[in-house]
């Protein structure tokens, strides 16, 4: 009966969020009820298939913040800044969760969520011209990245930390690139396959490459051919699954080492420009952490956000530009309750319905202010922006959901 209280008391939450019906609001309430009450030793769905939900503890519980979220007397207000930014390339480019701009600062990079790389020529800083599908990364996920002078750095979903180099031939409009890829890692310093690698970080002298692991979970392949990263960090949510950890690739040895374990969802990295401080996203502890280099103590950068955190990048001023992905949830009330979370996990696909989408940018400075937030709380411009790069008077914006990226001139801020 307990638990059955908790099923309506939590889908009854549902009608402030304008999400569903009253009568399917009752539905649901009866539905997960019985399904609590009935089904005591119900396991996750696949990729999570044989596992059941792990409680999550008091201290991880301590960093969620409360909902709905507090956007009017906390440092993150709402504004609709980022309507004014301009959408690119749309319906050609599906799921580039980062972008990254050459060194020089005359081309953007996409991949998208098939395993396509595509590139644009910047003009006046604006992206035009697109070149799609110039190489294939796949088959995988390739999620974060890093363009050098010779080569991209990718955290790929399925396969590890990839390197892609290139020699090219001709010159002007006859210039050709052909592509080679390599996996520098696909193992932890434990043996273990590196099964959601997300993002990547270069350090600025030793070049060395620092990259997170989300879950120790596989990313299952959707029915539309791609490999799911959504629905595996909702599952990872889900779960209660703190399996998370950073990693480092040494340049000169190509061996792996740990930095950071135990976290919830780890997701965007940077490296501070000094080269003392890794900055870490975990989504799910909705919290940027600062972690040195020398001792890998972590504290605190910023904390309590009231979205989910995904990417991170430093701006050229030194400060960090963090992309809220999605605003907090009403899921995130079921976050104590084991089993509550096994059923909705069941329903995975109208779980994710509940995730409701909008665009949202905030600027860190490296002690934790909260600087800057540009938003679009309609998402009737940007939503699901899932990464944030500054080149110049220009940020770029990748979007995790959507088939399009975009771009924003600071100077309208």
């Amino acid at each position: 009966q307990f638990l059955y209280l908790i099923g309506f008391a939590f889908s009854t939450t549902l009608s402030t969020s304008n999400y569903t019906t009253m009568s399917q609001i009752v539905s649901l309430s009866l539905l997960v009820g019985f399904l609590c009450v009935l089904l005591p030793s119900l396991k996750m769905p696949h990729p999570y298939e044989g596992l059941r939900t792990v409680p999550v503890s008091e201290e991880k519980l301590a960093n969620v913040p409360p909902f709905p979220p507090d956007f009017a007397t906390g440092a993150i207000r709402l504004n609709n800044l980022l309507e004014k930014a301009t959408r690119v390339f749309e319906g050609k480019v599906f799921g580039a969760e980062h972008v990254d701009t050459s060194p020089d600062g005359t081309q953007l990079y996409l991949l998208d969520r098939y395993g396509y790389m595509h590139i644009a020529a910047i003009s006046d800083g604006v992206p035009r011209d697109l070149k799609m599908n110039v190489t294939y990364v796949g088959p995988g996920r390739p999620l974060g990245f890093v363009v050098t002078e010779d080569s991209v750095l990718v955290a790929c979903s399925l396969k590890g930390l990839l390197r892609i180099t290139w020699t090219e031939s001709g010159k002007g409009e006859k210039l050709r690139r052909t592509y080679f890829k390599e996996i520098l890692a696909n193992q932890g310093p434990d043996g273990l396959p590196i099964h959601y690698a997300n993002a990547v970080a270069l350090h600025p002298s030793s070049g060395d490459v620092y990259f997170t692991s989300s879950t120790q979970r596989p990313v299952s392949l959707s029915s539309d051919g791609y490999y799911d990263t959504l629905r595996g960090s909702i599952l990872n949510a889900m779960r209660g699954d703190a399996s998370g950890r950073v990693l480092k690739y040494c340049n000169t040895t190509g061996k792996v080492s740990l930095v950071a374990a135990d976290l919830w969802f780890p997701n965007g990295i940077a490296v501070s420009p000094d080269g003392q401080y890794l900055y870490v996203v975990e989504t799910f502890g909705y919290r940027v952490l600062r972690v040195s280099l020398k001792t890998n103590h972590q504290t605190v950068l910023v904390g309590h956000l009231p979205a989910h955190p995904d990417g991170i990048s430093i701006a050229p001023n030194g400060n960090l530009w963090v992309s809220l992905v999605s605003p907090l949830s009403v899921l995130t009330m079921s976050f104590p309750y084991p089993m509550l979370r096994g059923v909705l996990a069941q329903f995975i696909y109208f779980v994710t319905m509940l995730v409701k989408q909008n665009g949202m940018v905030v600027q860190v400075s490296p002690e934790g202010e909260v600087l800057t937030t540009l938003a679009d709380p309609s998402g009737s411009t940007v939503y699901s922006v899932s990464s944030a790069h500054q080149k110049g008077d220009m940020l770029y914006l990748g979007c995790l959901s959507g088939d399009y990226v975009s771009y924003y001139r600071l100077a309208q801020t």
